[in-house]
Parts: structure tokens; C-alpha cells; sequence
């Protein structure tokens, strides 16, 4: 254990220690910390504790001889431990607490402490007498929880805080060719490869520091090869609330794995150079497109730091999209740089990347836009030929002009094209991500919650035998009601429905997500199909929901009953993305924005409004030109209203805005129910 560690450690053991602390300083007899037991058990708050010397504390029943010993033991490292005949003082008058006594000196530099540990011996002294009797007691419990447990599929065990086996199931001992108890006082390291058992040790070790359960995913041998295991661990605690155990419940995936490793094939075979980046600037996985594309090997692209392969011109650029991603809550979308081939030359190319936090890794599709380059570069020396021989004619002026909109238009469009494609498949392949552990998350919901509810009804057989056994071993029958008591049994019984009610609440809502995700992408719906706009649009409402709510910006919906639509329905989706993000903007850190839909003389409209900043009468004509916008540098593109104003004419329908300035803004979109006949946009 390091220093820190160490350091951590004896921080924690002091603040959730269940026995009064006095750290004081032996010269002095002042009183220099107390621990928050010793708070508790005497009733007065840390301050008061602080005021008066030590000793004052407590006081001795004895010969004596007590107190001067214990002055002895902090001063000059007298043997003072467990010593019993003392008392501690309490915040009520003439109050005293019977308590164990043990001082010890603790040798820091540049002084010499002494630390005095009271514990409270009033509940001790009570229950000697049962002791045996709980002890046996004890022993059934166990011998009962061990039953439940051996009939466990899932292999279930409890450490201690070294990672010392205190129990295991049958399923362990089986699966690791064990006899019944002998995993009990052994580490990982006793029964597994030195590797593996690092790896479980570290995993128990993050429990025990964060206090909290977690998931992890671990191999362990058997005698068909490494099985893959999902191990859900989490601390157990004394009743004083300090952690004493790790208890882990691990779960068999190697078959769900290999079911993984086919899905991978996907990656394989995909035209798109995709790949897996970790936040330390090296590519994890790339697919085999990346070799086709660039001439290098998969080895050669791994072994160096992709910003090596990056043109010298495009790396700050790069630098910095990635320290976004890494940043965490950002998407990358149409970021361009380019790649140097194996042969020396540079090739273009158009990323979309989302980053994976929680594994500092990032997951990104680029595509080779080299071509599309090389064609908006003979598209810019066009124009500007066009402008040299334009000179002062009115009529050259007019076509330059007409062909400078239609190039815009032309790369709104293009960026548009790619930028829905590339969005869908990744919005779809998060969802998909997602939705893989929510299975069997939600299935191993549905088996936790059948078990325990079993378990319940077991426990309530078992409670119809209290008349019989208040009769025959009232002594046994008083222990079990104090410790139903002391646990508030029925507290625990009572509230298991709300508990899984509530966890059910929660899987659904993350299905629904998901379900959002999936009908905002909707890549399979390239074509023109007949929809009900309110299901889209309500799943792209979703979609905005977390950037609203953190600006406070509430979101209203009011949907009216709509006939079909024939459209394409991904860019109409696109539409009502584009207003929503630009409406939840404009409120600030605060505002309403409300979505209606209801059916018109025309066939159907949308109606956006939001109350916030509104449009300048100056440049409301201006708002659906490409490129323009109001947003600071690298806030916008200039292309949301352009490309939504584009869409909509495609569909042969209007987008119209009524604005006023500090009051907010109404864009109201019509479609018709069935297209122009002009071929797909």
C-alpha cells in the first residue's frame, strides 16, 4: 500500500470508526481532533470537546491508580490497552458512560501524539450473557444464508478488507475444484495466476475506496480456457457504518461475448474507414478500409501516434477537436483533416467521433473526401475565373453572382448529405451500444427481482411459526424480534416493491431513450415513406431535452391529430432539430419554447416558438442565406437554417418566421401531404 493510500486509509478508519478517538498531545493534555463517535457518544459537538484537556474526559472507578497510569501511557509509552474501570463524561449532567479504555502514542514528526480510543461498553456488558446463545444463532443464520446461496447460479463470494476469502458459494468451489471452506482465509492470489488476481484485487480495492457498487468485467480460468465474467461488487458494512467486506456476485458472459465478437464482423466489413482512439493519442482498432485507403499496415498505423500520419498543417486543428472529445458531452461532426499515405501523398478526410469517457476512448468513421476536395477546388478556380472575365459587364456580373449562390447552395447541400449520414449511423450506433448491456441488465433485473421476492415470501413462511417458537424457545424468539428490530425488518419487507418499481421505472425510461435515438436516425428510411410527423418530431424533442433543461429552458408540446405524410423522414427530423437547437439558444439561461403541429389548408404545419432574444429587423431576410449566422466564431456554421429552409422546399412546402425582438420568435413549417414528383433530393 502507498503512502497515500496509507494515508487514506487511516483518514477513513479514523472517521468511520465506531469507537470514541481523541487525538491529544501527550505534554499538554489538549485535546487536538475527535472523531465523530466520539461526538455521538458523548453529545457534545467537536468544539466542546476541544476545550477542555483529555483527561477531563473520563475517570477512573478503581484504586486509584487508573488515571495516573493512563498519563503514564501517553507520555512515556506505558503499556495501556483494553483497560476496563473507566468512564466517559456526557453531555448530561452526572451522566457517565462505562467505557474500554486504550491509549496509544503515535510517533509523528515533528511530535509525538497520543490517540485515546473510548469504547463504549454498555451494549458489551449487556450482552455477555447471550453471547452463546447468539452465537448459535449466528450459526443457523449463516448455515441458512449458505443454503440460498449454494443454490445460486451465479458464483457469489465475501472478502475481507485484505482480500481474504470469507465465504463462497457452491458455484465457486465447483467451478474452481475447491472442498467446501477451502477458499476461507485465502487471497487471489492463493487460487489464481498472479495476473488475474491483480486484476481482482484492483477491482475490490476500487469498492473499498469509493464506497459505492460497480460492474466490472473480469476472466477467470477453467478448464475449457478463460471465461469472461460480469462481476457486480459492492462494500458490506459493520453497524457502524464502516466498510468491512466486499461481496461480489459474478455473472458467466462468455457466450454473450462470443455472440460480440460476430457482431464485430460489421466492423470488419464496413467501406468506411472506422476506428478506436484512446485519449493518449494512439489508435487501439482500426478496420481493414484504413489499409485499402492509406497503404499502411494495421501494425504501422498502431504502433505511432496518429497525429504522425496527420498533415503538419491540419495537427493544431486535430489537437484540439480531440481535447474536446475528450473533455467528454461532445460530438464530432463534418471535422475535415488530412492523412498521409504510405506513398508520401495526403488524402482528405471527413470525421465523425464521439467519445467513451468512462474508457477514455473515442469512436470514429472517417471517409475519404479526396475526390469531393479535388471537385470544390475546380469549382473555386471557376469562380474565380469567372469573376477575371466578368470584368464591368452588367450581364457577367448577374451569371457570377447566380453561379457564387448556387456553389454555396450546392455545398450547404453536400455538407448536409454527409453530415445526416454520418449523424444517423452514429446516433444508431450508440443506441445500439446501449441497448446491448440494457438487455441483460433488464433480464438480470427480472431474475434479482423474482429471487428476492421469493425470498420474501419465504421469510413470511417462516414468520407464521412465531406463536410456536415464542412458546417453546421464547429465549430464541426474543433475540430473532430484536434483531427484526434492530434491522427494521418490516421497514425492508414493505419497501422491496417500491424499490423494484422503481429500478423497472428507470430500465424503462433508458429503453425509451433509445428508442428516441433510434427514430431520430431512422437510416433506414433513405427513401420516401408515409409517417405520422408527431412520432419524430417527439423523439427529436427528446433529443433536446438535456441541452434545454440545462439552460432551464422549458420545453411545451402540443400536438394536434395529423394525417400521413409523405416525406423523407430523417431530413424533416433534421428540420425540427435545427429550429429546436436554435430556439432553446435564443432563450438563454432561461425561457419557454413550444412545439405545435396541427393540420392546414395546405396539409400539415410545425409551429416552433420561443420567447426568447428574437430576430433583428435588419437581418431577417438574411437568416436562411448559407453560411450566415449570428453565433460567435466556431459557435455555428451558418448552414441549420439554410439547410432546413433547402429540405423543405424539397418537399415543396414553405418556412416562414415571425419575429420580435426581445419578445421571441414563431417559424411555422408547411408541408404537403405527398411531395413534388421531382425524383429524390
Amino acid at each position: 500500500m502507498s503512502v497515500f493510500e496509507a494515508r487514506e486509509v487511516g483518514r477513513a478508519i479514523f472517521a468511520e470508526s465506531a469507537d470514541a478517538l481523541f487525538l491529544f498531545d501527550p505534554d499538554t493534555d489538549q485535546v487536538l481532533d475527535v472523531n465523530p463517535a466520539a461526538m455521538r457518544l458523548t453529545g457534545h459537538v467537536q468544539q466542546d470537546l476541544m476545550k477542555q484537556p483529555a483527561t477531563y474526559w473520563v475517570r477512573f472507578s478503581g484504586d486509584g491508580h487508573g488515571m495516573q497510569h493512563l498519563r503514564q501511557a501517553a507520555s512515556k509509552s506505558d503499556v495501556f490497552f483494553s483497560q476496563d474501570g473507566f468512564y466517559l463524561r456526557t453531555a448530561q449532567d452526572g451522566v457517565w458512560i462505562p467505557v474500554n479504555l486504550t491509549v496509544a502514542r503515535l510517533h509523528l514528526k515533528p511530535k509525538t501524539l497520543a490517540l485515546m480510543t473510548a469504547r463504549d461498553m454498555r451494549e458489551q456488558r449487556a450482552a455477555k450473557s447471550q453471547l452463546h446463545q447468539k452465537e448459535a444463532e449466528l450459526k443457523e443464520y449463516q448455515e441458512r444464508l449458505q443454503a440460498i446461496l449454494d443454490h445460486s447460479p451465479a458464483v457469489i463470494y465475501v472478502k475481507d478488507l485484505e482480500g481474504r476469502y470469507l465465504l463462497t458459494n457452491l458455484r465457486h468451489e465447483a467451478l474452481f475444484h475447491l472442498a467446501p471452506g477451502q477458499a476461507r482465509g485465502k487471497t487471489d492470489f492463493d487460487l489464481f495466476p498472479r495476473e488475474i488476481a491483480r486484476v481482482f484485487r484492483a477491482n475490490d480495492r476500487r469498492i473499498l475506496e469509493t464506497g459505492m457498487h460497480s460492474e466490472f468485467e473480469e476472466i477467470a480460468p477453467h478448464d475449457d480456457g478463460p471465461h469472461t465474467y460480469i462481476s457486480v461488487k459492492f462494500p458490506l458494512r459493520d453497524g457502524g457504518g464502516a466498510i468491512n467486506a466486499v461481496c461480489g456476485i459474478s455473472t458467466d458472459i462468455t457466450e454473450r461475448k462470443r455472440m460480440e465478437a460476430e457482431r464485430d464482423r460489421f466492423f470488419i466489413l464496413s467501406l468506411d474507414m472506422l476506428c478506436i482512439a484512446g485519449f493518449d493519442g494512439f489508435f487501439k482498432r482500426l478496420n481493414p478500409s484504413w489499409e485499402k485507403t492509406l497503404g499502411w499496415t494495421n501494425e504501422q498505423l498502431l504502433e505511432k501516434p496518429y497525429l504522425d500520419f496527420v498533415h503538419p498543417d491540419d495537427r493544431e486543428a486535430t489537437i484540439a477537436e480531440a481535447q474536446k472529445l475528450a473533455a467528454g458531452d461532445y460530438l464530432t461532426v463534418s471535422f475535415e483533416n488530412r492523412y498521409r499515405c504510405a506513398d508520401g501523398t495526403y488524402k482528405w478526410m471527413l470525421w465523425n467521433a464521439a467519445p467513451l469517457a468512462s474508457n477514455q476512448l473515442i469512436y470514429a468513421a472517417a471517409r475519404d473526401i479526396t475526390l469531393r476536395k479535388e471537385a470544390e477546388k475546380q469549382l473555386s478556380l471557376a469562380y474565380r475565373q469567372a469573376q477575371e472575365i466578368a470584368g464591368n459587364l452588367e450581364q457577367a456580373v448577374d451569371s457570377e453572382r447566380r453561379a457564387h449562390r448556387e456553389l454555396k447552395k450546392a455545398q450547404s447541400r453536400l455538407v448536409q448529405s454527409e453530415k445526416l449520414v454520418a449523424l444517423g449511423q452514429m446516433v444508431a450506433g450508440v443506441a445500439h451500444e446501449i441497448n446491448n448491456p440494457l438487455t441483460f441488465l433488464t433480464n438480470n433485473f427480472v431474475v434479482l427481482e423474482r429471487d428476492v421476492l421469493a425470498l420474501r415470501d419465504l421469510l413470511a413462511r417462516y414468520q407464521k411459526a412465531d406463536p410456536s417458537l415464542s412458546e417453546q424457545q421464547p429465549e430464541l424468539f426474543r433475540a430473532l424480534s430484536e434483531q427484526a428490530a434492530i434491522v427494521d425488518l418490516p421497514y425492508i419487507l414493505s419497501n422491496l416493491d417500491g424499490l423494484f418499481s422503481r429500478s423497472r421505472e428507470g430500465l424503462k425510461r433508458i429503453q425509451q431513450i433509445v428508442k428516441d435515438l433510434r427514430n431520430f436516425a431512422r437510416l433506414d428510411e433513405g427513401d420516401l415513406h408515409e409517417i405520422n410527423l408527431n412520432t419524430g418530431i417527439e423523439s427529436t424533442i427528446n433529443i433536446v431535452r438535456g441541452q434545454a433543461s440545462k439552460k432551464k429552458v422549458e420545453l411545451i408540446v402540443d400536438f394536434g391529430s395529423l394525417p400521413l405524410v409523405t416525406c423523407y423522414p430523417a431530413r424533416i427530423n433534421q428540420v425540427v432539430l435545427n429550429l429546436l437547437s436554435n430556439a432553446v439558444d435564443a432563450c438563454g439561461e432561461i425561457g419557454t419554447v413550444t412545439v405545435r403541429t396541427c393540420p392546414g389548408p395546405r396539409g400539415v404545419e410545425i409551429h416552433v416558438l420561443d420567447t426568447g432574444c428574437g430576430i433583428a429587423p435588419a437581418i431577417r431576410d438574411r437568416i436562411f442565406d448559407p453560411f450566415f449566422t449570428t453565433k460567435p466564431p466556431g459557435k455555428g456554421t451558418g448552414l441549420g437554417l439554410s439547410i432546413s429552409h433547402g429540405i423543405v422546399e424539397d418537399h415543396g412546402g414553405t418556412i416562414e418566421v415571425d419575429s420580435t425582438p426581445g419578445e421571441g420568435t414563431h417559424f411555422t413549417v408547411t408541408l404537403p401531404l405527398r411531395p413534388p414528383a421531382r425524383g429524390k433530393t
